[in-house]
């Protein structure tokens, strides 16, 4: 079975990263595309907003450099589609006629910073390695929360588990008492579980979990806190 493209990026990214060029112009793209290889890095072009957007569905990049000004699919639009595509994908805007409220909507939309068209090989080089550091920054906070997250969910329900429900537990009860107010506390479970395990059998018996699990969270306030506590409790 073969990896496709997108694993297969993110797989050399690490080695040698990988910059897709967007600009209607070929005297820009094949410029900034010398400049780029001198400096070690993967290229690709786009000659337009919506080309780069298809390239970017059926690969990975670490930056995309693109120009404002195009016909049909605008920078703007290219900045959106790539972040939502690859929210850790960083994107520079290459502009000929930089103005305050056109750097200020790239940013709003999703870019890290912006070069003239034309841009020496040294700050080029300076921006790339500034973007990559923030991609690498952004990668490290989301595997971050992801791992952290994971420490205080139950793995088949999504509920918070029992380690972190005695944490919140704790904490509710010292606000409680320190602000002379009670607390609610629910304890329930399934009952005739067990039988209903021996008799459909243990995958059906996780279904039931998670349905009741997802009924808790949608009957709860935003506020609540929902936890299993072990087995069907």
């Amino acid at each position: 079975m073969e990896p496709n493209d997108r694993s297969t990026g993110e797989a050399t990214a690490r080695e040698k990263p990988r910059i897709l060029v967007v600009d209607d112009e070929p005297a820009v793209r094949h410029f900034l595309q010398i400049i780029l290889n001198r400096l070690g890095y993967r290229v690709d072009l786009a000659a337009g907003g919506g080309e780069a957007l298809n390239m970017v569905e059926r690969k990975s990049y670490d930056v995309v450099l693109t120009d404002l000004i195009m016909p049909r699919v605008d920078g703007l639009e290219v900045i959106r589609g790539v972040k939502k595509a690859s929210p850790d994908t960083e994107v520079v805007v290459i502009t000929g006629y930089p103005s305050s409220e056109t750097i200020v909507a790239a940013v709003r939309a999703g870019a890290i910073d912006y070069l003239p068209k034309s841009p020496d090989q040294e700050h080029l080089a300076v921006l790339l390695e500034k973007a990559l550091q923030i991609r690498d920054l952004r990668r490290k906070a989301g595997e971050r929360d992801f791992y952290l997250r994971m420490a205080q969910m139950d793995g088949l329900t999504e509920l918070f588990n029992h380690r972190t429900f005695y944490g919140f537990l704790e904490r509710e009860l010292t606000r409680a008492k320190r602000a002379e107010q009670s607390v609610s506390l629910l304890f329930a479970d399934l009952d005739g579980f067990k039988k209903f395990n021996d008799t459909h059998g243990h995958l059906y018996g996780d279904r039931i979990l998670r349905q009741v699990a997802g009924v808790l969270v949608n009957r709860c306030r935003g506020y609540d806190i929902v936890a299993r506590y072990g087995g069907d409790e």
